[in-house]
């Protein structure tokens, strides 16, 4: 939603982050939007468009 496309221009964050919270318990799972949208807007490290340079995001800990 935050990449332009040829059929439409880039959302900013605020706007991608509202349209899945709309979704949520629709046609996305409730429980992950809450988390992610909570982590893309409390964490220091979340990785955003248009960062320079770009940054991954990792897991703290690994599983298995």
């Amino acid at each position: 939603m935050t990449t332009t496309r040829p059929y439409r221009k880039a959302l900013d964050v605020a706007e991608a982050l509202r349209r899945l919270e709309d979704a949520a318990g629709s046609q996305l799972d409730e429980d992950l939007v809450v988390a992610f949208v909570r982590g893309i807007e409390t964490v220091d490290a979340a990785p955003l468009p248009g960062m320079d340079p770009p940054r991954l995001w990792t897991p703290f800990s690994r599983v298995a």
